[in-house]
């Protein structure tokens, strides 16, 4: 299984390109902040996250700007063939108030 579902705040927001097909592409960074429990305790947790946005949803995320809350789902790939740090692939995105 392959699925994650990340809340935060957009901390950039790239501008709409277009793949050769013409299929739109934004790319994100997302900033998360949060209290988990790991082994019986509580853990702070802060993190930055890159995220693409493939297709028609990618239209709603040019709309973003720097500090909107959003929560997002997705699953995790390689970011190319050649490079392999994860990246978050959203299927889903919604703003939030907080």
């Amino acid at each position: 299984m392959n699925q994650l579902r990340l809340s935060g705040s957009v901390v950039q927001c790239g501008e709409v390109r277009h793949t050769p097909a013409g299929i739109p592409v934004v790319e994100l960074r997302i900033q998360h902040e949060s209290v988990q429990v790991e082994a019986n305790g509580q853990r702070q947790v802060r993190l930055a996250a890159e995220a693409v946005v493939i297709g028609p949803l990618a239209k709603m995320a040019a709309t973003l700007k720097v500090d909107d809350k959003v929560v997002i789902s997705g699953f995790l790939a390689q970011k190319s063939q050649k490079n392999d740090r994860l990246i978050i692939h959203v299927s889903e995105l919604q703003r939030t108030e907080c």
